[in-house]
């Protein structure tokens, strides 16, 4: 994980650069070159994904006749969004942090995190990694987390010389290492694991696991995820000392999903010693924290060049999609279809049942009013009477007076 890579993005005066006037010389000045982290350069090195075919892959589909293939398996790309999710998941680590991640649908979370999980098994002796969700189903179906994971860890076995072998290969508890044929049931190897378990119904699930990461897949369907991690972090854990990191990720917006724990746990990151970040994506929500928001329009397809978004052509394709379903879908489909294209936590977390005023403005201010502590919505406390005034006091100022 240690790796260390570096990759050509474009981050000094895009618009410059785009400019089909700017001579070939002035591109080569305004690149700029970054460091990646090491599970970024293991994702596009030895990541495997569905994914959107290149150039080339697309002529030779089209020769052999299959125009209806849409995706192949191969490498992923170098984008934007993937950088800034590595340096901030390297960030979390490095500061003791553990993480919350709300996003629109289909923003690559489940492949990056069963490309880390895997790399993380691979690199490290007796290490566990647990996958928890609602249910197994959304860990161990194709293209699901634990999917992910495994199909990594094939690439390492057939294509690589860092090979560790198998102990089990049961997506619901991987594990990494080899047997010898005289040594009857003895386990040799690395004997790491990534275990998979459903929360659903055990809160206590991931419990007894002495996890290194402990990841909540598919949170905007998992009304236990405050549940759970209320008795698993813990897990993580030895007295002061933080031994492993906790993240907790998903999409909401899911139509009659009950994602209300998952809204909390993004909108008041630190208490679960979640990182805070500056709430960049609300509006007038600069003053406010949150999790790590990915919009629908950072990379975006086809509104992506060399690796980076195209924010304003995404962001005018995606008013134009919106504004079709706004005129032809019932409100709360269309709320529904916003919240999983969402460009904000806002637009993302909104109530997508039946409701005849149902829209993003409203559900952007009923928002506001739950989650920005201006407002001090849902204080505990108690209304006295002073002065013939009757006045809000807080449970603690209650205490404090004795009331």
């Amino acid at each position: 994980s240690g790796v260390q890579a570096r990759c050509k993005v474009y981050f000094k005066d895009i618009e410059q650069y785009f400019d089909p006037k700017t001579s070939e010389t002035k591109r080569e000045q305004l690149r700029h070159y970054v460091r990646i982290t090491g599970d970024h350069y293991n994702y596009i090195n030895y990541g495997r994904i569905e994914r959107t075919p290149n150039p080339e892959e697309r002529k030779e589909l089209d020769l052999k006749g299959l125009i209806g293939t849409k995706t192949v398996p191969g490498f992923p790309r170098f984008w934007d969004a993937d950088y800034w999710y590595f340096k901030t998941d390297e960030f979390i680590i490095r500061n003791n942090r553990n993480n919350c991640v709300a996003k629109a649908r289909r923003k690559g979370v489940s492949y990056k995190r069963g490309s880390q999980s895997a790399n993380t098994v691979n690199l490290n002796k007796a290490v566990t990694v647990v996958l928890a969700a609602d249910i197994i189903n959304y860990l161990t179906d194709p293209e699901a987390t634990a999917d992910m994971a495994k199909k990594n860890l094939n690439w390492y076995e057939t294509e690589t010389y860092w090979k560790r072998g198998f102990l089990s290969e049961s997506l619901d508890g991987i594990e990494l290492g080899y047997k010898k044929s005289k040594e009857g049931n003895k386990k040799f190897g690395f004997q790491s694991k990534i275990i998979s378990v459903a929360i659903g119904r055990n809160e206590s699930a991931p419990i007894g696991k002495k996890a290194i990461d402990i990841d909540f897949e598919e949170s905007g369907k998992s009304p236990n995820v405050q549940n759970s991690l209320n008795v698993t972090l813990s897990n993580i854990e030895s007295g002061a000392i933080k031994i492993g990191t906790a993240r907790v990720y998903g999409t909401a917006g899911t139509k009659n999903a009950n994602w209300t724990a998952f809204r909390n746990i993004f909108y008041h990151p630190e208490t679960n010693n979640m990182a805070p970040f500056e709430n960049i994506w609300n509006r007038n929500a600069r003053h406010t924290k949150c999790g790590f928001f990915i919009p629908q329009v950072w990379c975006c397809e086809p509104y992506i060049y060399d690796g980076n978004s195209l924010l304003l052509s995404a962001w005018e394709w995606d008013l134009a999609d919106k504004k079709v379903q706004k005129e032809t879908a019932k409100p709360s489909d269309y709320t529904t279809y916003c919240a999983q294209r969402a460009n904000s936590p806002a637009e993302a977390f909104i109530d997508t049942k039946d409701n005849l005023f149902s829209s993003p403005a409203l559900n952007d201010h009923i928002q506001d009013l739950i989650d920005n502590p201006v407002h001090h919505y849902y204080q505990d406390g108690w209304y006295v009477e002073i002065n013939n005034r009757v006045e809000f006091w807080t449970k603690e100022k209650c205490i404090k007076h004795d009331i």
